[in-house]
């Protein structure tokens, strides 16, 4: 018995041992066939790595290192739930061994377990520091939490201790992808390729880098070779489809969609694009099914959930990318990246926007508020609560999140223009300007600044030049936005740019601006340009389009009146009225019509209802100070230029109306200051010039009121009255000879003066009286042999008289006294041109023009363009007028100049534009309107030409001109009737 049990206890440790020895076996070959994975796995040969590893589990069911591996090679060849289950194993496997512990590392990292991950690999490089997987690992968790330097550092060391690792070479061209280094990417990818031209993913890198560098055939084709190479590779077919999309190849992308679908089909990405494509298409029911699909999906990583956020937002599918956002929010408190923090403030703004669009108010604002406390710092947040708050009318909390975005950040622009735009709506307009102006200064590319701040200067301040520069600007800006395009388009109109102010309205008509609106503002601007066929087309196809349109019938009343054809205008004027009782604007225009033909308490009332109705009255009040002033009521001429100051204390037209009302009531030290205020900031008025002089003497500033009656007399000789109508009833016309002769007793009293013989001399030549005037000219030299001004003021009576060598003689002693006095050589060019002396004139100009240095009288240059003109050299006359404009863009001399040179080289429509903006500044001289005409005239537009000889006719009342003009009006009306009857032959 006992060597029975001896015997069976011997061939049972035989069996023991005999297994044990086969268990090593087994054990060993499945290290064997790990190792041989690892370096297929190292060389990106995962598909042979993966069937090598599951060979090596089948001989070592307990190899932990294997089961990682494993769970890394199906999650790249895109096996999610097979490498779940092994990434679960895996990390639940306990391991002592550094290697294992940074596979084991790499499993939890799969699993989403940051902390853990982090946690083994740090255990690893402690037992083995020269462990380069352990490296690697540790690097992808700090890219996860977007620390790439740390990330950078354990990758490059990784790849130092193992060189031929070329997956650790691919996560290092990743890393220097995100740190923005794409040539450093590049070279890595490059090194990867070199050594195994097979490795799809450095393919798929590739592709990504070249689509954003927007060499779309490159990265086709890189994703395309990775596909080759690796034909389930879903990035790859998700890469591809998107550079399909740029490329607006939708069929395809829908197919590499489909493909990155059956490939991965726990990837969302691919759901939503497919998605995208098919709501675009119209199959609404497919794709909102691809868009369920994607909301079920968890979206770990908070980016992804906050783009695909904002991707369902803009495309109006609001209640997904509320639940997305929700998404990305539950993220970021798990991930431990805490860079991804900060985005939480973003996102809530982001859905507080899409709630508010989908009604749900208390939800944005609860949003918005939790925005705030995340975000307490950040201007943007209180600007975006403060933006909810102007859209609810909440205008007291909106101010106080602004100013404290503002407190944060003085040159935050949108806060800036968000509190421009609430101080808009209080009426605090001057404040409002400022904010628009700081807003630019810290973002000169915000559109919307420019065009708040235009049209502020624009329909407040009448500041019309200032107010083209902004919607210039904007419109540069955007330039397929109708709005700021018709907005540019109106104030071209305003400035008389009438060309350009067609094509900006013809582009916003293309773009869909109200149509009525820009045939309104077209027709206008065609009448500026005396084109009134073509305005009378756009008017009535404007009240063919809206017959209840108020606005078109105060057009058409507008144009009857600019023709002064006053009666036909308040009919027009009062349909408008009959079809909006409160449109302000008809009022003002039917105002000016009654003020034109005299009847000024008409005018007083409708102005007054104008103020009333118009959103910013500021033109309105300056009309009414006008027609008071003319109705003798000069107090209250004041009160109303004083409430348009106080919207604008720079606008020209109420400092005038105001400097005339203060010169009718004998307060000439005011009237002197407003006048010159007028003059500085607009266009000079020989009208206002002569009001000035009277101020002058009644001051007893002789010698002021001695220059400003020669600077009058510069741009209008023909000028004889102070006084500024609105129509053709001259009204109670301040003759300047009579003011005058009011102040004989003074000027007596200051006989020992030379320049009261000088002012004396002035009320003379502007009645006529040149002899006289020679006279007391003749004294002034007596008294004082070197007064420049006396010899200018006998010169041009001289000249009026036709003794033209006489007056020549004093000119020239004038600019020998004064040579740097640019009235002096403007009196004598202007006498030489009139002299035909072209040569001698010009000399005498570039002289001037040179002494006078950096800033010469632009009329100077004007002058001399004038005569270069006359001399035939139409050319360099051109180059005069235009810096002339360049000094002095309100020179309507400078206009018609520019006007006559481009008529002589044919360009017979830059030549109406020109001849009527010198008509928009200055309406009362007939010599434009003739020119004008005669433009016409070789265009053919025989109606127009007529039209332009009409209303020369109307403003010069010089009884001399009547007959020559009535003749040209016969002739336009005759070539009319033969036009008209050649062309019904024609049909015939």
């Amino acid at each position: 018995m006992g060597r029975g049990r001896l015997a069976a206890g011997a061939w049972v440790l035989l069996a023991v041992l005999f297994s044990t020895s086969a268990h090593a076996a087994e054990r060993a070959k499945g290290r064997q066939l790990f190792d041989q994975a690892i370096e297929q796995y190292r060389r990106g040969d995962f598909r042979d790595a993966l069937s090598s590893v599951s060979n090596a589990l089948r001989e070592h069911r307990t190899l932990t290192k294997a089961y990682a591996l494993r769970a890394q090679l199906r999650h790249i060849l895109g096996d999610r739930p097979g490498s779940i289950r092994d990434a679960s194993k895996a990390s639940k496997m306990s391991v002592r061994l550094a290697e294992d512990l940074a596979f084991r590392g790499n499993a939890r990292l799969l699993l989403g377990d940051w902390e853990g991950a982090l946690k083994d690999f740090e255990n690893a490089l402690n037992k083995d520091e020269d462990l380069a997987e352990a490296s690697l690992g540790r690097s992808r968790v700090h890219r996860a939490a977007g620390n790439l330097r740390s990330a950078l550092l354990d990758i490059r060391r990784a790849v130092k201790l193992d060189p031929n690792h070329l997956v650790a070479r691919y996560h290092l061209a990743w890393a220097y992808q995100e740190a923005d280094r794409p040539d450093r990417a590049k070279r890595e990818l490059t090194r990867i390729l070199n050594k195994n031209r097979r490795f799809a993913l450095a393919y798929g890198l590739l592709g990504v880098i070249f689509a954003q560098n927007g060499d779309t055939k490159r990265a086709q084709a890189s994703y395309s070779k990775a596909i080759r190479l690796f034909p389930d590779y879903s990035f790859a077919y998700l890469g591809r489809a998107m550079v399909y999309l740029k490329k607006n190849r939708k069929i395809l992308a829908f197919k590499d969609f489909e493909e990155a679908i059956r490939t991965n089909p726990s990837d969302y990405a691919p759901y939503f694009n497919r998605g995208e494509i098919r709501f675009t298409d119209g199959d609404k029911e497919s794709a909102l099914t691809d868009f369920r699909v994607t909301l079920k999906m968890s979206i770990p990583h908070p980016p992804a959930a906050k783009v695909m956020g904002e991707r369902f937002a803009r495309a109006g599918h609001h209640d997904p990318a509320v639940t997305m956002f929700g998404k990305a929010l539950e993220a970021i408190r798990s991930h431990p990246n805490r860079r991804f923090a900060s985005d939480a403030g973003d996102i809530l703004m982001m859905r507080s926007a899409s709630n508010e669009a989908i009604n749900e108010t208390r939800k944005a604002l609860a949003d918005l508020d939790g925005a705030v406390k995340v975000s307490s710092m950040s201007a943007l947040v209180w600007t975006t609560r403060a933006e909810f708050h102007l859209r609810h009318n909440s205008d007291r909390q909106a101010g106080k999140d602004l100013d404290r975005a503002i407190q944060l950040d003085a040159h935050y622009a949108p806060a800036l223009m968000a509190r421009g735009k609430l101080k808009e709506n209080a009426r605090r307009f001057q404040e409002a300007l400022v904010d628009f102006a700081s807003a630019i200064e810290a973002d000169n590319k915000l559109a919307e600044a420019y065009s708040r701040r235009g049209r502020l200067l624009a329909r407040v301040y009448a500041r019309w030049t200032k107010a083209l520069i902004d919607f210039g600007r904007a419109a540069d800006l955007r330039p397929r936005n109708a709005a700021y395009l018709l907005d540019l388009g109106v104030v071209r109109l305003r400035v008389g740019d009438f060309w350009k102010s067609i094509q900006s309205l013809d582009k916003a008509s293309l773009l869909k601006a109200p149509e009525p609106v820009v045939l309104r503002y077209r027709a206008e601007a065609y009448y500026g340009l005396g084109d009134v066929a073509q305005a009378a087309k756009d008017i009535e196809k404007s009240i063919q389009q809206n017959p209840n349109a108020s606005d078109s019938f105060m057009a058409l009343g507008q144009f009857q009146m600019r023709s002064r054809l006053y009666p036909q205008a308040i009919t027009d004027l009062d349909q408008a009225i009959g079809l909006d009782k409160t449109n302000g604007e008809a009022y003002r225009y039917r105002g000016q019509a009654y003020a034109g033909l005299g009847e000024y308490r008409r005018a007083i009332k409708d102005l007054t209802k104008a103020v009333k109705y118009e959103r910013q009255p500021i033109t309105a009040l300056a009309l009414l100070c006008h027609a008071q002033r003319l109705a003798k009521r000069e107090k209250s001429a004041i009160d109303s230029c004083n409430r348009a100051l106080r919207i604008d204390e720079q606008y020209p037209p109420a400092l005038l109306q105001r400097g005339l009302a203060f010169l009718a009531i004998h307060d000439n030290a005011r009237a002197v200051r407003d006048l010159d205020d007028s003059q500085r900031l607009d266009a000079p008025r020989p009208q206002a010039l002569l009001a000035r002089s009277i101020a002058h003497a009644a001051l007893r500033q002789y010698k002021q009121s001695d220059r400003a009656y020669r600077e009058a007399m510069m741009l209008d000789f023909q000028v004889k009255s102070a006084e500024l109508t609105m129509g053709e009833d001259p009204g109670p016309s301040w003759d300047y000879s009579a003011q005058i002769d009011m102040l004989e007793g003074m000027l007596e009293r200051d006989g020992d003066d030379p320049y009261t013989h000088l002012i004396r001399g002035n009320a003379l030549d502007n009645a006529g009286h040149y002899d006289r005037a020679i006279i007391e000219y003749t004294r002034a030299l007596e008294m004082d042999g070197k007064l420049t001004q006396a010899y200018l003021a006998r010169g041009s009576a001289l000249s009026a008289q036709d003794s033209l060598d006489a007056a020549e003689q004093d000119f020239r002693r004038a600019v020998r006294l004064s040579p740097e006095d640019p009235l002096s050589h403007l009196s004598l060019v202007t006498l030489l041109t009139a002299r035909r002396k072209y040569a001698v004139g010009l000399k005498v100009a570039i002289t001037a023009l040179k002494l006078q240095g950096d800033e010469p009288d632009p009329n100077l240059f004007v002058k001399a363009g004038n005569l270069r003109y006359f001399s035939e050299k139409p050319a360099r006359a051109r180059e005069n007028f235009q810096y002339a404009i360049k000094f002095s863009p309100m020179n309507a001399s400078a206009h018609n100049g520019l006007g006559l040179t481009e008529f002589s080289r044919g360009q017979y429509q830059k030549a109406l534009a020109h001849f009527s903006k010198a008509i928009k500044l200055h309406p009362d001289y007939d010599r434009y309107y003739r020119n004008r005409a005669a433009t016409f005239v070789n265009l053919g537009t025989y109606q127009n030409a007529a039209a332009d000889y009409k209303l020369a006719l109307t403003v010069n009342r010089d009884p001399q001109m009547i007959d020559e003009y009535e003749t040209l009006i016969k002739n336009s009306e005759a070539r009319i009737r033969a036009s008209k009857a050649a062309t019904s032959s024609k049909k015939k």
